[in-house]
């Protein structure tokens, strides 16, 4: 697949957790030089192609990163929801770190590392959270995957081919819907 899709942004600011997206301070940062991409066209990179839009994507998520300005003990590192989806929603951020209720104060996503998940960050989102917002929006909810694995061995060395994995998952009639696709390069 390569890196043509978009990818969540990283904010690094000093804007604390809970002022997203409130806060007027937020505007300072609302531009392309810190990461806010909004809607962002997609296009065919392949030889021969004419670089047509293939579409427009949104990428719902972001991490908000802080290094804890005078207390490093203050720091952290949240997958969080992009605009969009705190908007079309109505989320607001939980008593928790990390968490993201409705306006009924039911949970409707969270950041899985915060609780117990020790392999990164992992926005968590209710399936009817997802179905409303492709419902609210008109617009399709996808998750891409890419990824590469690398046979290492004697410490540095490692072989010639490379596993490249990638895969596109949309939900359709409430069920996840995608396929994976395996290639060496």
């Amino acid at each position: 697949m390569g890196r043509w899709m978009p990818e969540s942004v990283e904010r690094y600011n000093d804007i604390f957790n809970l002022e997203y997206y409130w806060s007027p301070l937020l505007e300072i940062y609302d531009n392309e030089y810190y990461g806010n991409s909004g809607w962002q066209n997609i296009y065919e990179r392949r030889v021969g192609s004419d670089e047509d839009s293939l579409g427009e994507v949104y990428v719902c998520s972001e991490s908000h990163i802080s290094e804890g300005i005078k207390n490093r003990d203050l720091g952290y590192n949240i997958s969080a929801p992009a605009r969009l989806l705190f908007e079309t929603l109505s989320l607001k951020n939980d008593k928790f770190s990390g968490s993201w209720v409705d306006k009924h104060d039911e949970l409707v996503m969270f950041d899985a590392s915060f609780y117990g998940n020790e392999s990164g960050n992992n926005l968590m989102v209710k399936k009817d959270a997802l179905e409303e917002l492709q419902k609210s929006t008109g617009c399709r909810v996808i998750w891409t995957i890419l990824s590469e694995k690398i046979a290492m061995y004697g410490g540095t060395k490692s072989t010639e081919k490379r596993l490249n994995i990638s895969g596109v998952y949309y939900l359709e009639d409430g069920e996840l819907v995608g396929e994976d696709f395996f290639f060496t390069t």
